[in-house]
Formats: structure tokens, sequence, C-alpha cells
């Protein structure tokens, strides 16, 4: 299990009702993607071994071409996705 899934599992064991869904990348040194939807609000999570992860809510303010926020540790990861979802919080654009 991969850094991402861990992150899914987590995040399905601590918040009743949410839903997820994991894409795997195409080639093995791809980006691994995670939606996550409670209710109205959801977050777009991108994962790979050397850049760590991206955090955005959907829609974005961002253009696309970088997640809002970034991670590279999986606590760190985890305590925001819960923090989002459990606050109704919105992910913070980094310049």
């Amino acid at each position: 299990m991969n850094l991402l899934e861990q992150l899914q599992a987590r995040v399905i064991a601590q918040v009743p009702g949410v839903e997820t869904k994991i894409e795997a990348p195409l080639r093995e040194n791809g980006v691994w993607w995670l939606d996550v939807k409670l209710r109205e609000q959801t977050l777009a999570i991108e994962w790979s071994r050397w850049q760590g992860f991206g955090v955005s809510s959907l829609p974005s303010q961002g253009l696309g071409e970088k997640p809002d926020e970034t991670y590279t540790e999986l606590e760190q990861a985890t305590a925001r996705v819960l923090e989002l979802l459990r606050e109704g919080k919105r992910t913070v654009l980094h310049a």
C-alpha cells in the first residue's frame, strides 16, 4: 500500500459518509490521484514519490497548473485533509 492509499484508508476510517475514488498512474513512476467527496465538498489530492502530496479544493482557484497546497509527509497531508473535511474549509492557493 503506497502513501496515497494509506491516506485514503485513514480518511475513510475517520470521516463517516466520505466518498473516495483513487486512480493509479499509467506509468509506474507517474502521479496517483485521489478524489474525496463529503456532502458538497470535493478535494483533489495528487501524490508521487518525488513530490509528495498536493491538495486542492474543487473547484480550485488556481489555473490547474499545480495544487493549492503541498505536503511532504503523510501525517501532514492527513491532518490537513481531515481539517478541510471536518470544518468545511477550502484550500489556500499558494503563489
